[in-house]
């Protein structure tokens, strides 16, 4: 929740996500004339902006939209977008679906799902760690870790044997 901080509120969403995209350049970086300079910084922008729409498309959000007129879980679904662009290896969502709206979770589930990378998760929201997790951790007083496959087994284990409950996310 407090990601959307990142959010500029009189920038469109187009423009907000577009802030966030790093194109290199790879031409020929040693004889730079303004001419090429100037080509290369509207290809750029122009990469940019298709990789913003594309963006767009897949948070099914206006990108014409201000951030200033969205709700909450539309920033948060726009900050999500924006963190997942550059592949990070880990993701940790913490208390993800706070706030979110039905629609946002389902989002937020299938881009999980669909995540490369790997995900901690830290949530008490069951249906949201039950389609999004594959492996559930418990670690006991004495330091030993159980691993469990599903959420149920692992929480009555848990509970009983007073465990720290970890998830292993997608």
């Amino acid at each position: 929740q407090h990601s959307t901080t990142i959010l500029d509120e009189k920038k469109t969403i187009l423009e907000n996500i577009a802030s966030f995209i790093n194109i290199e350049n790879n031409e020929n970086d040693n004889l730079y004339s303004d001419e090429k300079e100037n080509k290369n910084k509207m290809s750029s922008q122009r990469q940019k902006e298709a990789e913003a729409y594309k963006k767009c498309s897949s948070l099914k959000l206006d990108p014409q939209r201000k951030v200033s007129d969205l709700s909450g879980g539309q920033k948060a679904r726009i900050c999500f977008g924006i963190a997942i662009m550059n592949r990070p290896h880990l993701l940790i969502l913490d208390e993800p679906t706070n706030h979110l709206d039905h629609l946002t979770i389902d989002g937020l589930i299938e881009s999980c799902k669909n995540y490369e990378g790997s995900i901690l998760v830290v949530s008490h929201d069951r249906y949201f760690l039950q389609e999004v997790c594959k492996e559930f951790v418990s670690l006991n007083v004495h330091g030993k870790l159980k691993t469990h496959f599903d959420i149920k087994t692992a929480l009555e284990e848990a509970y009983k044997d007073k465990e720290l409950f970890i998830l292993k996310g997608a």
